[in-house]
């Protein structure tokens, strides 16, 4: 909800998917070298 919030139709309902895969294995890397699970619903 984080990237609809900040970035809405630029990222979100198919505006760029790519972009939006990107942060999400970003964070998810993130979330791995802090030891922590990502939790779930990671996309918009």
């Amino acid at each position: 909800m984080t990237i609809r919030a900040i970035n809405g139709s630029l990222e979100c309902d198919g505006g760029n998917p790519a972009q939006v895969r990107s942060r999400i294995d970003t964070y998810r890397h993130f979330a791995e070298l802090l030891g922590v699970e990502p939790g779930g619903n990671l996309g918009c």
